[in-house]
C-alpha cells in the first residue's frame, strides 16, 4: 500500500507495511502527477524533484528506500499515459516533437515500441 503526503510544503511517497501497519517515508517529492502503475511487484510512478526541473520523470520503488529509484529517460519530455496493459508497463513521451510509445522492460530499460505522431502540431 503506498500513498502521497505533505509537509511543509512538500510531498513524500510513503509505503505501508500490512504486517505491522507501519508507514515510511521512502522518497521526497516536489510534484506528484498521481500517474502510477504496479508492475512486477513494484511501483511506478511519475513525479517531478525540484521546481527548477520541469521534467516529469519515471520512478520505480519496491517499498523501500533503496530501492527507489528514477528509470532513465534521456531526450523524451512530456512523459504521461503510465500504464500496466498486458503484463507491460507502458507510457507515452515525446522525441524530437514526435509522440511515441515505450515499454519499461524487465531490466528496466525503456524501449520505444510504436509511433503515434509523426510531427507534433500546435494542440489545443
Amino acid at each position: 500500500l503506498f500513498f502521497v503526503s505533505e509537509k511543509n510544503s512538500k510531498s513524500y511517497l510513503n509505503i505501508v507495511n500490512l504486517q505491522n501497519s507501519e508507514a515510511q517515508e521512502i522518497k521526497e517529492l516536489f510534484y506528484f502527477d498521481n500517474e502510477y502503475a504496479l508492475y512486477q511487484d513494484k511501483l511506478f510512478y511519475l513525479a517531478k524533484e525540484s521546481n527548477n526541473n520541469y521534467k516529469k520523470n519515471i520512478y520505480v520503488s519496491d517499498g523501500t528506500k533503496n530501492g527507489t529509484k528514477i528509470i532513465v529517460t534521456e531526450n523524451l519530455s512530456d512523459i504521461r499515459n503510465l500504464k500496466n496493459s498486458n503484463n507491460e508497463l507502458l507510457f507515452t513521451a515525446t522525441e524530437n516533437s514526435i509522440i511515441q510509445i515505450y515499454k519499461i522492460t524487465e531490466d528496466l530499460k525503456v524501449k520505444k515500441i510504436f509511433t503515434i505522431l509523426k510531427k507534433l502540431v500546435n494542440m489545443y
